[in-house]
């Protein structure tokens, strides 16, 4: 699960430069004000983030939640069962971990180190299957048409690049493939 699939050289300047550092500094955990007063990277950080996360995406994710399986409205994440899925902008890593879950073969990418080893720690401590990198949306260093599966929920607008991170994404993708 470790290394790095982009190196500095090829990031899109100073805008995504601040990105980087933005989201190292701030990482999708939904604890903005430090509120949580759990230790982070421990389960319980894990499970108190997933609680937040998954309440503020219900209405239009999974309505049914917390019995409905989170995003069970937008996946089908019994047909992923040992498919190539790929998640973009995995943040500490709730979804990522709800794909391994149901049994896919997660590759997960972020920009932010922090994320990274969030996610990491993360599968660790739930004994969780994956490969999770730093990576670049817009410079991925994947084959083409190498995913059956790209996920990517509340991250393609933050890139600098946009059309160009969903180029890449529809790159990775498999023909037939779902993103």
């Amino acid at each position: 699960m470790a290394g790095t699939i982009f190196s500095g050289s090829e990031l899109n300047g100073s805008e995504q430069e601040k990105n980087i550092q933005w989201w190292d500094e701030n990482p999708m955990t939904y604890d903005w004000n430090k509120t949580l007063g759990v230790e982070e990277g421990t389960k319980e950080f894990f499970e108190a983030i997933d609680r937040r996360f998954f309440e503020a995406v219900r209405n239009f994710a999974h309505p049914g939640y917390p019995q409905q399986f989170p995003f069970s409205q937008l996946i089908e994440f019994d047909d992923l069962k040992g498919k190539k899925v790929l998640e973009v902008g995995c943040g500490a890593g709730g979804t990522a971990a709800l794909f391994s879950l149901k049994g896919a073969r997660i590759t997960g990418i972020d920009i932010s180190e922090r994320a990274v080893q969030l996610t990491r720690k993360r599968f660790s401590l739930y004994g969780l299957g994956g490969d999770i990198f730093l990576g670049d949306a817009e410079n991925m260093k994947f084959g083409d048409g190498e995913f059956d599966f790209v996920w990517a929920w509340g991250v393609i607008h933050h890139t600098p690049q946009t059309q160009k991170a969903v180029n890449e994404i529809y790159r990775v993708l498999k023909p037939g493939g779902e993103a």
